[in-house]
């Protein structure tokens, strides 16, 4: 699990592409997802996610990738990630990288952890 907060002062592109090796045979393993919500609201403003859909394979392994383009209007936002790998023992070849593409420098990632309580505002 990782989360980072950032805030927009205007409409912004923003790309995720996800990147990743999960095994082929259980539908479930190997999961990652990509969650962006606005701090104030609170609401899920875009979520991304992939995870192994096939059976048989054996515990061969299998590339994929994904990604999604959108954009945000201006305001606070958190960004989450969460992986499982539900076979750990097993699949020590399994990862996912994200990339996310249009924070730049005028929208510094920061730790969420140091927030207002009411707003998850960071102070």
């Amino acid at each position: 699990y990782a989360s980072k907060c950032f805030t927009l002062a205007e409409d912004t592109s923003i790309k995720i592409k996800l990147d990743g090796e999960i095994e082929k045979q259980n539908p479930g393993y190997d999961g990652i997802q990509v969650v962006i919500t606005n701090i104030l609201t609170g609401d899920v403003v875009k979520e991304l996610s992939d995870v192994s859909d096939a059976f048989g394979g054996g515990c061969e392994m299998v590339h994929r990738k994904s990604e999604v383009e959108f954009t945000l209007p201006p305001g606070d936002y958190e960004i989450e990630v969460f992986v499982n790998s539900t076979d750990g023992l097993f699949h020590k070849t399994a990862y996912w990288t994200v990339e996310i593409e249009g924070l730049g420098t005028e929208n510094e990632l920061s730790p969420c952890c140091e927030c207002d309580p009411e707003l998850r505002i960071a102070k």
